[in-house]
């Protein structure tokens, strides 16, 4: 499964490289970078007791690239990161990460006026993937608050989105997403594809304020373990209240035919934009798979909080606040509640060298058969060169 990823990212790779030569008068910009980081970690195994401390030095080439070629615009990056433990050298390791995004609105509106089409794609291959995702990112790569015992990861998820205007106020959408976990555990982690088919529409009642109302059937195949079908649907509304605010927020509701149960779901959320810094939160809860540790879906309930500040023009900080409850359905496998806060900064020392410095914690604890209990704090602070 790596390797026809990899091939993928590399087959994007170089077609890019000959539209970037001018092959088809393509327009591309590369971004080139080079960050170094030096971490200490007061708890590198992942213990309950006994924890072990160490220092980890990353070193991590990435390639970004945007540009237009063939009426369609197209960014993306792919990178790898070599790291080195101080103390246990056995677990170093070089893993990889990337992601492609096409959007084709420009090809397809020539087919039928008003159709947009996007198709994404991102992997990572890692020891670790992320505890919490960041705050207004995907999550889907990061296995939401849940850590588990560091084995070596492949994450995988592709999607497809669509979208058709009927009128300038009237929209359909639909997609198609496929996201998959496997883990080199031996078995001790359970390995998950998922699929996602997506209807919906949104109206635009006034240009502060749009209704949507979806559906979506979403299917979970768990190695060894059968499946789990879903069908679930909400409605939600989006607000600029002002031209700093804007609000958002869903209701809905899953059904589990398995299990003839209805799970609640919901999304809330808000950002605010000053004038040199910005905050956000988010509320939610969906049904996903239970981060490898059991052939089951799980409901997740995240809470999410970013605050940033431009102290100087070269100088900002931030800090994230996240907490995550993932419960697997129907039985008491899975109870897990990680809390995780990082604050950080960032120093801009010349337009091509920036330094950045974070603290993390993260507690997790675990009321059910699967799961471990943990407490884990970090200090990093790296380098980042890009050119041109």
């Amino acid at each position: 499964m790596l390797s026809r990823t990899v091939v993928k990212m590399v087959a994007w790779t170089l077609c890019l490289g000959s539209v970037a030569a001018g092959e088809v008068g393509a327009d591309m910009r590369w971004t080139s970078s080079l960050a170094v980081n030096q971490m200490y970690d007061d708890n590198v195994n992942y213990a309950s007791t006994r924890k072990q401390e160490d220092f980890t030095t990353t070193v991590t080439p990435n390639m970004a690239f945007t540009g237009r070629a063939w009426d369609l615009d197209l960014n993306g990056n792919i990178g790898s990161t070599w790291t080195e433990y101080a103390k246990r050298a056995s677990s170093s390791v070089v893993t990889s990460s990337g992601g492609v995004t096409l959007k084709a609105d420009a090809l397809t509106g020539r087919l039928l006026r008003t159709w947009g089409l996007s198709v994404t794609e991102n992997y990572s291959y890692t020891r670790d993937l992320p505890t919490f995702a960041q705050f207004g990112s995907q999550a889907a790569l990061s296995n939401s608050g849940i850590q588990t015992n560091r084995f070596t990861t492949l994450a995988n998820n592709m999607g497809i989105s669509t979208s058709y205007g009927l009128t300038p106020q009237t929209q359909l959408t639909g997609g198609y997403n496929n996201s998959l976990t496997r883990f080199d555990s031996n078995g001790a982690l359970t390995n998950s594809t998922s699929h996602a088919l997506q209807g919906g529409w949104q109206q635009t009642l006034t240009p502060a304020v749009s209704v949507h109302v979806g559906y979506t059937a979403s299917r979970f195949v768990f190695d060894g373990g059968g499946s789990s079908d879903t069908h679930g649907g909400d409605a939600g509304f989006s607000w600029q209240v002002r031209p700093d605010l804007t609000v958002d927020g869903s209701l809905g509701g899953s059904y589990l035919p398995s299990q003839d149960r209805i799970s609640p779901n919901f999304s809330a959320g808000f950002t605010k934009q000053l004038q040199a810094s910005s905050i956000g939160a988010r509320a939610a809860r969906s049904i996903s798979t239970s981060g490898g540790l059991a052939a089951a879906v799980s409901t997740q309930d995240t809470l999410s909080a970013l605050a940033s500040r431009q102290l100087t023009p070269s100088l900002s900080v931030n800090i994230s606040a996240n907490r995550a409850v993932t419960k697997s359905v129907g039985v008491q496998t899975v109870d897990v509640t990680s809390l995780g806060v990082t604050p950080g900064l960032s120093y801009t020392i010349k337009r091509w060298l920036s330094m950045t410095a974070a603290y993390s914690y993260l507690k997790q604890e675990s009321a059910g058969v699967a799961g471990s209990a943990l407490v884990r704090n970090t200090m990093t602070v790296g380098f980042t060169c890009t050119w041109p």
